[in-house]
């Protein structure tokens, strides 16, 4: 009886790596977007439309999340962090419906896949444009992401090998970026900048945010986060020299997502979604540290439960 109930607790299903595991998340997934947005299927078809193709792009974000995790090996063999990954969605699913986000999400994970990448010390160069490149296309769509940056810094501090010519060649992604956008703005609207391309707004209005039925979930949330994000910082030394670069990024990453967040003009919840990669791989992290299982599946039981309140309130 009791091993029927150890395998039946979360943090022992999701201990191993298993491709079951990504099915529960993406059905998980599927039955909070459908369950946030139920009113929308029924009455706006156009809207609905839009919504199932979010829902797309979100779960191929989580294959592109659970690729760089397995092929970098930045957790153990275990699934927390797809779990994760789903539960810090469950507790903000007003990201589904923000399409931009999510799409400058998509090309966040494209330049991260790049970047951890590199431990391997192969193809360096290409690597650092392509991560150039495609963080410029998510600051394109979204230029608060401007504060992504420090993480291309420390790959390229990690990995330049004091090569002048090999630190300029994410600013020559970044630059491409902005050629291609003069080119369009001259094609399309016949001038090099539109007024809103030399926009870069900042609020730190975070009223939104204080109300009852957030605080319900981003209480949880941040006090789980910081404890992890702590733990994960203390283990630094730790590591070896391969995998400090990895942690390194990856804590600069969640700094700078909780900066876009407090700096964005709106402030709706969508912009919690660049939270989702790093927050996922900073609490599974610690979590695989955890030698007591009950402590694991406490963390995993508040935010489910904050999930719940969620959405019942």
């Amino acid at each position: 009886m009791a091993k029927i109930q150890k395998e039946l607790m979360i943090a022992s299903i999701f201990s191993k790596s298993k491709p079951v595991n990504i099915i529960i998340i993406a059905a998980f997934l599927i039955l909070i977007s459908t369950i946030y947005n139920w009113n929308l299927f029924f009455t706006d078809i156009s809207r609905s439309g839009q919504m199932v193709l979010n829902i797309i792009v979100l779960l191929f974000s989580l294959l592109i999340f659970d690729f760089i995790n397995s092929k970098n090996n930045i957790t153990q063999r275990n699934g927390f962090a797809v779990l994760c990954f789903g539960l810090v969605l469950g507790l903000f699913p007003e990201i589904i419906k923000h399409s931009e986000l999510l799409w400058s999400n998509v090309f966040l994970l494209f330049a991260l896949r790049r970047l951890v990448s590199l431990h391997s010390r192969k193809h360096v160069k290409k690597k650092l444009f392509d991560a150039g490149f495609w963080i410029g296309l998510a600051i394109l769509i979204n230029p608060t992401l401007i504060l992504i940056l420090p993480i291309l810094v420390i790959a390229v501090g990690y990995y330049s090998g004091n090569d002048v010519k090999t630190a300029i060649i994410p600013i020559v992604g970044l630059l491409c970026v902005l050629v291609i956008k003069i080119c369009y703005n001259i094609l399309v609207f016949d001038t090099y900048f539109l007024e809103r391309d030399l926009q870069v707004q900042f609020n730190l209005d975070l009223s939104n945010y204080w109300t009852q039925d957030s605080l319900t979930r981003i209480v949880p949330f941040l006090l789980i986060l910081f404890w992890s994000l702590i733990k994960v910082i203390a283990s630094y030394n730790e590591r070896n020299t391969d995998e400090k670069p990895t942690y390194m990024i990856l804590i600069w990453y969640t700094i700078s997502a909780l900066l876009i967040i407090g700096f964005s003009v709106i402030q709706d919840g969508g912009q919690m979604i660049f939270l989702l990669v790093p927050a996922s791989f900073v609490v599974a992290l610690n979590m695989e540290t955890i030698d007591r299982e009950w402590i694991t599946n406490t963390i995993i039981g508040v935010l489910i439960i904050a999930i719940i309140v969620n959405l019942v309130l």
